[in-house]
């Protein structure tokens, strides 16, 4: 199955998936969230530093979150490295996660780190807005905000 595909097949299942990201209206807000994966091949290649690493796995998830207007409450983080030190330094990783987050004008929130044969990070962030520009929201389809 081709990625298109695959992105047609959730989009048909996941009804409340819009812009890359999921738009729930919530105690009279609406709320994003998001999640992406990055591996070491297509993500970061060996010549890619652990800071870089750390930044694109953050910017991954809120780019999500700005394509449809929604402001940033906080990013989570999972990495998983076959030596968690010597493939993609942790420290490093850290760093960029959180300059991204800074200049983001939101935070880390979480983290989940673990040994596997790939070196991979995951990215999920939450926002929130008062009109998404473009989401689908339960019960009323899809909203273009002003």
């Amino acid at each position: 199955m081709r990625e298109s595909q695959v992105h047609a097949l959730v989009r048909s299942r996941l009804t409340h998936v819009g812009g890359g990201a999921a738009v729930l209206l919530f105690r009279g807000t609406h709320r994003a969230a998001t999640a992406d994966m990055l591996h070491r091949v297509t993500g970061f290649p060996e010549s890619t530093s652990s800071f870089t690493a750390g930044w694109r796995g953050a910017a991954a998830s809120l780019s999500d979150l700005a394509t449809i207007g929604t402001t940033p409450l906080g990013v989570l983080l999972a990495l998983g490295d076959p030596d968690l030190d010597a493939s993609l330094p942790v420290r490093g990783v850290l760093e960029g996660t959180v300059a991204c987050c800074e200049i983001s004008n939101t935070k880390p929130v979480g983290r989940d780190v673990d040994c596997q044969n790939e070196v991979t990070l995951v990215s999920a962030a939450f926002g929130e807005a008062e009109r998404p520009v473009l989401g689908r929201v339960p019960d009323r389809g899809w909203e273009h905000g002003a």
